[in-house]
C-alpha cells in the first residue's frame, strides 16, 4: 500500500506540467541554488515555492516543487506531512531572474 505522501506526489508529479513550464522551473532552480551535503532546514519547500512564484508567476504546489528540486538532483527529507527540506541552499540576494 502506498503512502499518502507517495499518492500526493503521483497526482502533483512536475512531469504532468507543460514542458515550457518545466523548462522554466528547472532554469529557475539551477540558477538559484548551491548544493550542499546537509539539509537547509530554514528553506522549506513551501517557501522556496513562494519564491520561485514571485521570480517567475509560475504556481507549483508544495508536491510538485519537490519533485523539480529531486529532478534537478537536490534530495528531499519530508519535515511534516506537508512540507520539505533539501539538500540545497538558496543563494540569497541574488539577481538571476
Amino acid at each position: 500500500m502506498m503512502s499518502d505522501m507517495t499518492d500526493r506526489l503521483k497526482k502533483d508529479s512536475f512531469y504532468r506540467l507543460p514542458e515550457e513550464i518545466r523548462i522554466e522551473v528547472t532554469d529557475w532552480i539551477r540558477r538559484n541554488f548551491d548544493r550542499t551535503t546537509n539539509y537547509c532546514i530554514r528553506d522549506t519547500a513551501y517557501n522556496l515555492k513562494h519564491l520561485l512564484q514571485k521570480d517567475t508567476e509560475i504556481y507549483l504546489t508544495t508536491f510538485e516543487f519537490c519533485d523539480a528540486m529531486e529532478n534537478c538532483g537536490y534530495y528531499a527529507m519530508q519535515v511534516d506531512p506537508e512540507d520539505f527540506i533539501f539538500t540545497a541552499k538558496y543563494r540569497r540576494n541574488t539577481t538571476n531572474k
